[in-house]
């Protein structure tokens, strides 16, 4: 009975080879999703191009609403 049921689990080389897969499998998984993360932040941060641009958007309208302002008040 017992080397009947020792034949079907298989050898020990094979579910040694399939422990040390599942575990590569793992590592390998942990490692691409780290990866990822990294690239996601990367992409999904806010260059300083992008703010200074904004800036300068905000200080024009700023400055031309002055402008206006002044232009129209030493008209009187």
């Amino acid at each position: 009975m017992a080397k009947k049921d020792n034949l079907n689990r298989g050898s020990n080389v094979e579910t040694y080879r399939k422990r040390i897969g599942k575990q590569e499998y793992q590592r390998n998984k942990v490692a691409v999703k780290s990866v990822k993360d990294t690239a996601d932040a990367k992409q999904s941060a806010i260059g300083i191009q992008e703010v200074l641009l904004v800036l300068l958007a905000i200080f024009v309208l700023l400055a031309s609403l002055y402008l206006m302002f002044f232009l129209s008040l030493t008209k009187e």
